[in-house]
């Protein structure tokens, strides 16, 4: 795990808005290392809006982490789910193996000690027993 290259990779992803996502891109500094604390590398280079379905499955990414935040247009859980349902992304190895993870927005962009915490939440999660 401890930040070793190991070619998985991991899209993070937030802001639904009924048909794209935002994404968070290599140039997403402490994001990055908190992904390779965790084994993965950035599965995108670009950063912004207008994430498509057909774009994620160009990515095809092993983890998808979901940035959830107050200001998104629909209820975090609710978009995980849907993510989770669409027909066209069941051969994404996110979805296939439901590795779709909802994490705080102050746990992972958060610039201190709950980014931390945060990491080892989601390694928990990631796998189970790790932290133990």
């Amino acid at each position: 795990m401890e930040g070793q290259p190991s070619g998985k990779t991991a899209l993070m992803i937030t802001d639904f808005d009924g048909s794209t996502y935002g994404q968070y891109g290599a140039k997403a500094k402490l994001q990055n290392d908190f992904l390779a604390k965790l084994g993965y590398t950035n599965a995108t280079e670009q950063g912004g809006t207008g994430l498509g379905l057909e774009n994620m499955i160009a990515i095809n990414p092993d983890i998808i982490i979901y940035i959830d935040y107050v200001g998104s247009a629909l209820k975090a859980e609710e978009d995980v789910s849907n993510l989770l349902s669409q027909a066209p992304l069941q051969n994404i190895p996110a979805i296939a193996n439901k590795a779709v993870y909802l994490v705080p927005f102050n746990d992972i962009m958060g610039h201190g000690y709950c980014t931390l915490e945060g990491l080892a939440k989601l390694a928990e999660e990631i796998y189970p027993g790790s932290m133990n």
